[in-house]
C-alpha cells in the first residue's frame, strides 16, 4: 500500500506565528503531569526531553522512575531498585504514555527486546538523557548497574512510525563502556548525548553523527576521585560506536564529571553554519582543577587538548551537599551554541548584590550565571547572573539552558524568590538554604545578543503551577496536612523523599529544549544545501519544551512535615502514608503565544470504489496561548512532487477569496 508523507511540505511549528528576529515575550503553556498514572505514587525525578525533528508534536522524555521500587526495605525487596522510564507524546505534550527501557529487574523478555537486552540482570538505571535522529530514530543513554556493583554506559534505541498509531518501537540496545565498582576504582557517571545533522553539501536525509559522551571514575587522587572524560561515535543510526582515542578526552584533568554537549559552526555569509563538530564540557572538581573545561571534537573523533571556561581564583561554584534537609545539586556546566557561533555556559553560583561572582555569605547568595565566547573557547566574558531577583534570598540552582531561533536563548531553573528567607551558614564558610519548608519554583528567562552583547530585557516567568481555590485563589493543602494547618501544594526540594525517607533527592537535572530542534533545507533552488540544520536562524520558532521535577504533589506523613518519613508503603500495598514518594515530572512549552502541531507526517493511501486515491487528511491544531485574540493566516508550501491544499475533495467554495494554499 503506497504511502504519502506529509514530513517534506509542512513545518507549521516552525513557520507560523514565529517568524521574528527579535526575541517575544515568553508564555509558559499549561502544566502537565507526565507520570500521572503511578499506580505507587512513587517519585520521578532527573529528567530531559527532546522533540521528533521530523514531527516536533511527538515528544520523548526520560527520567528515572521509582514505580519498580515496591518495598524501601532492601532485606524484604532486594531488587527493589529505580529504573529508566519514558513517556512518549503525539499531541506535543498534552498526554503521555509511559514505559520502561528494557532490562529492567523482572524482565523476562515479554515486552519486546527485554529478554535480548545487554544489560538485562541490573538492578539501577539512572541518569537518563535523550536525543533524536532526523531518520525517526529516539536514543536513552543512561546508566545501569548490575547487583555485583558493575556499571555499564549504554544507549537503547526506539523509532517513531509516525504512522498515527502513537507507538514508540524498541529496537536495541548497545553497550559503550562498563565500570567497576568505585570502592575498586571505577563507576560511571553523568552522560550526555546529542545528534549532528551531515553538513556536507548534498548529503543525504538521513546522515549525521551521534555523540554520546560520559565519565568513568578511575580511582582517587587526593581523597577524592579520579576519573576520566569519554565519548563514542556513531554514524549508523546507532548501531555501531567508535571510541575517540580509546574514549578519554580529558587529557590530564583528574576529577571530572558533568558532562554537556553543543554544536560547533563555521561561518558561512552572515551566519554560522554547523560542521558536524562538537564541544564537550565538564566539571572538574579538585584544587587548581577546579573549574569548566572543554574540548572540541571533529568528526573523525579527533579532540583538542583540554582548555578551562572558567575556574580558579574567583570562582565560586554553588555545590550542594546531601543534608536531611537540604537536596543536593553540583555546579555542573549546561551549554549551547547559537547560530553567530556563540558559545553559551551556564552554572549556579554564589552572587554579590552586583551580579558578580562572590564568596558565600548572608548576603552573596546562589544565582544562575551564563558566560560566554565568540571565538570558540578562547576568551570568556565575566559571568554574570542572569536573573538576580527582587532580593538578596532568590535563591537558585539547577540551570538548563538552551537556543532557538531569532538569537533567543532561555534558561530554566529553580527559584525561591517566593519566600524571602535567609540562607543558613556555618562556621565552616559554607551557606547553603537548609529547612524542609523552603519553597522554590521553576522559572525561565529569555535572553537576546544586541551588539554583541546578551540582554534580558523582559522579566523571567514563573513555569510551575499549583491547584489553587476557586474562591481565595490560595494554594490548597496537600496531602497528609494536619487538621488546622497550612501545607500548601507547592514545590519544596528539600522534603525527605529519599534513602527510605532520611534525605532529600530531587535529581541532579531537569531539562529545556527547542520544540524544533532541526529544519530541512529548501534544496529547490540550491541543492548542494546539507538536508539538515539546527533549528537556530532568524526565521526559526522561538518555543522551547520545559520539563522538571517537583514535589507538589507530595504527600505528608501522620505527624505533617515534621512526621515519620520512614514510614512508607505504596499504594497497592498497605498504605502506609502512601504520597510521602510522590515527586512528578511535569512539562510546560513555552512559547511566543502561538502555537501549531500536527497528528501525524504520514497516511496510507485509500481508494474509492472507482480506484481514485482520496487525498488523505493531516489534522492541524493552532492554539493561541496569549490573553489577546488575534488573527492569524495558515500557508501551506507545496512540495515538488505533492499538491497540497485545506481543500480536501475540490470543487468546494473557498471561506475567503484566497488561493486554496491560504
Amino acid at each position: 500500500m503506497k504511502m504519502l508523507s506529509f514530513r517534506t511540505v509542512l513545518h507549521l511549528a516552525a513557520t507560523l506565528g514565529m517568524l521574528c528576529t527579535t526575541a517575544a515575550a515568553q508564555v509558559p503553556g499549561p502544566v502537565v503531569n507526565v507520570v500521572a498514572s503511578d499506580p505507587y505514587n512513587q517519585k520521578q525525578v532527573e529528567v530531559e526531553g527532546a522533540a521528533n525533528p521530523n514531527n516536533p508534536n511527538h515528544i520523548l522524555a526520560g527520567f528515572i522512575d521509582y514505580q519498580t521500587v515496591v518495598n524501601e526495605n532492601p532485606l524484604l525487596s532486594p531488587t527493589s531498585s529505580a529504573w529508566c522510564g519514558y513517556s512518549f507524546s503525539i499531541n506535543g505534550g498534552k498526554t503521555w504514555k509511559n514505559s520502561r527501557v528494557p532490562g529492567f529487574p523482572g524482565n523476562t523478555g515479554t515486552e519486546p527486546g527485554g529478554g535480548n537486552s545487554p544489560i538485562l540482570g541490573s538492578e539501577k538505571c539512572g541518569d537518563p538523557t535523550v536525543a533524536w535522529d532526523t531518520s525517526g530514530h529516539a536514543f536513552l543513554l543512561g546508566l545501569a548497574q548490575h547487583p555485583n556493583g558493575t556499571n555499564f554506559l549504554f544507549v537503547a534505541r526506539l523509532t517513531d512510525p509516525d504512522d498515527g498509531q502513537g507507538k514508540l518501537e524498541y529496537n536495541f540496545t548497545r553497550l559503550l563502556a562498563s565500570g567497576n565498582p568505585s570502592s575498586t576504582g571505577q563507576d560511571l557517571d553523568k552522560p550526555s548525548i546529542l545528534f549532528v545533522p551531515d553538513p556536507t553539501p548534498g548529503s543525504k536525509p538521513d546522515a549525521g553523527l551521534l555523540y554520546a559522551c560520559g565519565t568513568i571514575f578511575n580511582g582517587t587522587q587526593g581523597g577524592k576521585f579520579r576519573n576520566k572524560v569519554l565519548c563514542a561515535l556513531s554514524a549508523d543510526g546507532g548501531s555501531t560506536y567508535s571510541l575517540l582515542n580509546q574514549g578519554k578526552i580529558n587529557g590530564t584533568i583528574n576529577t571530572n564529571n558533568g558532562t554537556a554537549i553543543a554544536p560547533s559552526c563555521s561561518p558561512v555569509g552572515v551566519n554560522c553554519v554547523s560542521d558536524g563538530e562538537v564541544y564537550v564540557f565538564w566539571r572538574a572538581f579538585l584544587g587548581d582543577e577546579n573549574g569548566y573545561w572543554f574540548v572540541k571534537i571533529d568528526r573523525s573523533g579527533n579532540a583538542t587538548k583540554p582548555s578551562r571556561a572558567i575556574g580558579g581564583a574567583g570562582f565560586y561554584p554553588y555545590d550542594v551537599p546531601t543534608l536531611s534537609q537540604l537536596a543536593r545539586s553540583n555546579a555542573f556546566p549546561i551549554v549551547a551554541t547559537d547560530a553567530s557561533g556563540r558559545i553559551l555556559l551556564a552554572f549556579q553560583a554564589y552572587s554579590d548584590s552586583n551580579g558578580r561572582m562572590g564568596p558565600p555569605s548572608f548576603t552573596n547568595t546562589p544565582r544562575i550565571f551564563l558566560t560566554y565566547s565568540s571565538d570558540g573557547g578562547g576568551r570568556w566574558s565575566e559571568p554574570r547572573a542572569v536573573d538576580y531577583g527582587p532580593h538578596e534570598n532568590t535563591f537558585q540552582f539547577m540551570p538548563w539552558l538552551e537556543v532557538a531561533g531569532g538569537g533567543v536563548f532561555q534558561i530554566l531553573y529553580y527559584d525561591a524568590r517566593s519566600e524571602n528567607r535567609p540562607i543558613n551558614c556555618f562556621t565552616s564558610g559554607q551557606c547553603f538554604p537548609v529547612g524542609r519548608d523552603r519553597r522554590y519554583d521553576v522559572r525561565v528567562v529569555q535572553g537576546q545578543f544586541v551588539n554583541g552583547s546578551p540582554q534580558f530585557t523582559l522579566p523571567s516567568q514563573q513555569v510551575s503551577k499549583y491547584i489553587t481555590s476557586s474562591t481565595t485563589g490560595q494554594v490548597l493543602d496537600r496531602p497528609g496536612c494536619p487538621s488546622g494547618s497550612s501545607c500548601p501544594a507547592v514545590l519544596m526540594p528539600n522534603l525527605p523523599i529519599a534513602g527510605g525517607g532520611t534525605v532529600p533527592f530531587i535529581g541532579d537535572y531537569n531539562s529545556l529544549s527547542p520544540a524544533v530542534p532541526l529544519v530541512r533545507n529548501d534544496r529547490s533552488s540550491n541543492p548542494n544545501l546539507p538536508a539538515w540544520r539546527f533549528a537556530n536562524q532568524a526565521e526559526d520558532p522561538q518555543t522551547f519544551l520545559a520539563f522538571f521535577a517537583s514535589t507538589q504533589d507530595v504527600g505528608f506523613p501522620s505527624g505533617g512535615i515534621n512526621g515519620d518519613w520512614t514510614q512508607f508503603s505504596p499504594v497497592a500495598n498497605s498504605c502506609v502514608n502512601p504520597k510521602s514518594r510522590d515527586s512528578n515530572i511535569y512539562f510546560s512549552a513555552i512559547s511566543p503565544g502561538i502555537a501549531a502541531s500536527w497528528s501525524g507526517t504520514s497516511r496510507n493511501l485509500v481508494s474509492n470504489d472507482s480506484g481514485t486515491a482520496i487525498p488523505p487528511q493531516f489534522i492541524v491544531t493552532v492554539e493561541n496561548r496569549t490573553n489577546q485574540d488575534g488573527d492569524y493566516r495558515l500557508t501551506i508550501i507545496d512540495s515538488s512532487t505533492e499538491n497540497w491544499s485545506f481543500v480536501q475533495t475540490p470543487p468546494a467554495p473557498e471561506p475567503i477569496p484566497a488561493d486554496q494554499n491560504t
